[in-house]
């Protein structure tokens, strides 16, 4: 709304309004100068009246604005009710929910309009000061100035005199309408309030520049180390990089965000010191809000570590994707959802894609989405493929993307959640693939070239286990371990 709505009004309503401001002001320019030539008393409206209607708006400022903005607030209400029901329509169709989606969509009318009753109202009453006092000084002037007319004694012709009213005419026409352009000016302070607000809110942009820089230079040293105490690896061909691990150094993490002690009581974790090799499958297991998910958002950066609170060690050449359970579209095609944006051509071509979404088991309506259109743009409805895409299909998708793009770091959340047994077994395999062979679908010749592949998953079944490397519990009471494979049971599996 802040786009579309509030930008607009700062553009139409303040900063157009103020060149129609500049041309209303030389017109009366020209008027001053006939009225201080012919009659000099006629002066008097073009000092009185900036002074009454300038002190009028700045007594109204507080509330037309705030007025004017009780109403886009009604306004996003309304909006955001008509986004509510059409995003959460089958919640509104399989519990019938229709009569209630009704009622508070009429409410959301009834307040919106009820403001726009008193926005209305205030923008009447603020606009009839401009003509009353037009017609005030013209009847005065009419009433007094009569006087002055050379007819009756006075030292001004009739001719001037009636200029003169045509004058007060003109000049209230004109400061009226400076006045109308000056409240509309004024309503668009709001608005240009809050866009200010939004551009400049704090944003983690230097907390991860830091953190960039940091893993740069840690990275450097870290391989000169490696360089230096794995000399016969290198020698032999390998890279020093591929021995640098993943490091957590007394991390600290709380949601809780207040006194120290509050935070320590609450922490998810509380001094965690842990390190983790490249190229291996690690699984993470404890009860339920335990901080598993935790543990891979800030492992991918997806959260930070706040400062004095400990760190967290990415090697800079790893490139780290975070994954969500949620699976998300974009309005493009099946082929652009899974490019997401990367050179097909780089990412290995429409084989592999092919290739990798046979591998996980795409239907064969999903295959021939893929294949039907390389872009989605210009359709009119490019999302068309994704109705008869079940809940397992997404899921697959979202696999789908995460091989195409072919991370050198994963992190997955509950990865096969939403699959069956088999097909749970088949993407635990695929992962392992991914990690075995450094990207799945890839060449075997450049194997011995590419980076390791590290995969961190939280788990829900034995099988996750049995294909993992090592196996880490999370708990809030005791950290992060690692344990044997045989100690894990189904308390641990959620």
């Amino acid at each position: 709304m802040v786009m579309i709505r509030d930008v607009i009004e700062v553009v139409d309503k303040g900063y157009m309004k103020l060149l129609h401001v500049v041309q209303s002001l030389g017109k009366l320019m020209f008027a001053l100068i006939f009225i201080l030539t012919e009659n000099a008393m006629g002066a008097a409206p073009l000092v009185v009246y900036p002074i009454i209607l300038g002190s009028w708006l700045a007594c109204r400022e507080r509330y037309t604005i705030r007025v004017h903005e009780e109403k886009t607030h009604k306004q996003d209400a309304l909006v955001s009710t008509i986004g509510d029901a059409i995003n959460n329509f089958r919640l509104v169709a399989d519990f019938h929910l229709r009569s209630m989606m009704i009622s508070s969509y009429e409410d959301r009318i009834d307040a919106y309009h009820h403001q726009e009753s008193k926005a209305c109202l205030m923008v009447t009453n603020n606009l009839y000061l401009a003509p009353w006092l037009t017609t005030l000084f013209i009847g005065t002037y009419m009433c007094i100035g009569a006087y002055i007319v050379d007819t009756v004694g006075g030292t001004v012709s009739l001719g001037t005199f009636l200029a003169t009213i045509n004058v007060f005419k003109e000049v209230g026409c004109e400061i009226e309408r400076i006045y109308s352009e000056c409240m509309e000016i004024q309503m668009s302070f709001g608005p240009l309030q809050k866009i200010t607000k939004y551009m400049n809110l704090e944003t983690d942009l230097r907390q991860r520049l830091a953190v960039n820089r940091n893993r740069r230079a840690e990275g450097k040293k870290q391989r000169e180390s490696m360089r230096k105490t794995h000399k016969a690896f290198v020698d032999a061909g390998g890279f020093a990089a591929d021995l640098v691990k993943i490091e957590l150094t007394e991390v600290t993490f709380s949601y809780h965000v207040g006194k120290l002690e509050t935070d320590m009581r609450n922490a998810i974790l509380r001094s965690v010191t842990l390190s983790f090799s490249q190229g291996k499958l690690y699984a993470m297991v404890g009860p339920p809000r335990e901080g598993k998910a935790t543990v891979l958002k800030l492992l991918g950066q997806v959260l930070m570590p706040e400062d004095g609170k400990g760190s967290i060690f990415v090697p800079p050449h790893l490139r780290i994707l975070h994954v969500n359970q949620e699976v998300t579209i974009l309005e493009k095609s099946l082929l652009d959802n899974i490019l997401l944006g990367n050179d097909i051509n780089l990412i290995g071509g429409m084989d592999r894609i092919r290739s990798i979404c046979r591998r996980l088991g795409f239907s064969e309506h999903a295959m021939n989405a893929l294949n039907s259109k390389m872009d989605g743009a210009g359709d009119e409805n490019p999302t068309s493929w994704a109705v008869a895409m079940s809940h397992t299909d997404m899921a697959r998708l979202n696999m789908a993307r995460v091989f195409v793009i072919n991370p050198e770091c994963l992190l997955f959340h509950k990865p096969v959640q939403f699959f069956d047994e088999v097909e749970a077994l088949k993407v635990l395999s695929i992962l392992r693939a991914h990690v075995d062979e450094k990207g799945i679908e890839l060449s075997a010749e450049k194997r011995p070239y590419r980076r390791p592949r590290t995969v961190f998953m939280t788990c829900t079944t034995i099988a996750g286990v049995n294909q993992a490397d090592s196996v880490f519990k999370v708990s809030m009471a005791e950290g992060i371990q690692q344990i044997a494979k045989e100690q894990v049971d189904r308390s641990l599996l959620y």
